[in-house]
Order: structure tokens, then sequence, then C-alpha cells
């Protein structure tokens, strides 16, 4: 459920990180300890100055360098706003612009906003883990088996079925029911897994 915010608005995330990054370069220059503070994600850093000011820095698209004060970042990552900015764009002769407000639109987004609302993306996620789990349990105690390698599948074929169903989901534009997809994958999955295993148990034993 908490994830389910940040995948539907993925900016939420990237203003969090930013914020929390001015907040570490705030605490350093009042320490008076210069530094640079690295924002991943975001691929931004701020540069913390003894007595001075964060100075947020990186680099726009097309390879044109910018500082600014602020920075605001839309909630699915196809904009952004800057505050006291100052742009370097390379050319022949560098031009540095400056500007107050600096706002870009229309950006591609680096990722798909989910279309699945959190409590169902939570629900599908617990069913899936549940019965994932339900049958690799009753494989290992029913079923001998001593290979690691075999067990290792067993358990990564529900989880790895339930999230590429759920990408799948996201995805697809149909209704909320489409969410009963990925507990089935999962169980789907690790039912494969088991009878694989079984088969591949008895031929070794044969």
């Amino acid at each position: 459920i908490a994830w389910g915010p940040d995948a539907r608005a993925p900016g939420r995330l990237a203003r969090a990180l930013v914020a929390a990054g001015q907040a570490r370069c705030e605490q350093a220059i009042a320490l008076g300890e210069p530094r640079v503070v690295v924002v991943p994600v975001v691929h931004v850093s701020f540069l913390c100055a003894r007595g001075g000011r964060p100075w947020l820095v990186g680099q726009a698209a097309g390879s044109v360098d910018f500082a600014a004060r602020s920075l605001d970042v839309a909630d699915d990552l196809s904009g952004f706003e800057a505050t006291d900015a100052q742009l370097l764009v390379p050319a022949k002769i560098a031009t540095r612009v400056r500007v107050h407000t600096a706002r870009v639109r229309g950006l591609t987004a680096y990722s798909a906003p989910s279309s699945v609302p959190p409590w169902l993306r939570a629900t599908a996620l617990v069913l899936a883990a549940l019965g994932a789990a339900l049958v690799a349990m009753h494989f290992a105690l029913t079923t001998r088996i001593r290979a690691r390698a075999a067990l290792f599948a067993l358990a990564l074929a529900g989880p790895v079925a339930a999230l590429a169903a759920l990408r799948a989901c996201e995805q697809a534009h149909l209704g909320d029911a489409r969410l009963l997809a990925v507990p089935l994958a999962a169980v789907a999955a690790s039912v494969a897994a088991s009878a694989l295993g079984a088969v591949l148990g008895s031929l070794r034993r044969a």
C-alpha cells in the first residue's frame, strides 16, 4: 500500500529525495562543513559551500548544465520547474542564461505511472505471495528433492510470475478485474515449477 502512491506518481519520490538532499546540505552549511550531496534517481547534486546557500546542479536535456536554488518535479516526471536558475548552453561560444523561473514541460516520462490503485496492488501481491508460498510449502513437504537449485527455482517462480503479470496489468487498459491474473499467474507458475521438479526428481531416481 505504501509503494502504491509512489508508483502512481513517481515525481513525489523525486521531490522527497530533493528535499532530503537540501536538508542535508543545509545541515552541512550550518556545521561549517563544505560538501557535495548527491541526490539519487534525480541525477542532481547539492553544492554546500561554507557560509552560503545550497546550490542544486545537474544536467538537463541536450547536455545543458544548470544550477538552481530549488527544483520541483511533476508527478509523472514529464516536466520540472527550477527557481533562480542558471543555464550553461554548450556552443562555440558558451552561453550562460540566468532566469528567475525555468519551466520545462512535455518531456518523455522517465517511467510510466502505474494505473493500478494502491490497495488493489497490495491485495493482488499479498494473494500472489500466499498462493505461491502454499504451493511451494506443499511441494517441499510432500516431495523428496535434494537439489538446492530446484528449490530456489520453485521459490522464485511464483514471485517472478506475479511481478510480470502485475506489469502486464498496469499496461493493459482493462478493468480492475485484470488484477486477478496476478495471484493466478503466481500459483500457476509455482504449480508448473513443482510439477517439473517432481518429474525431474523421478527421472533422476530412475
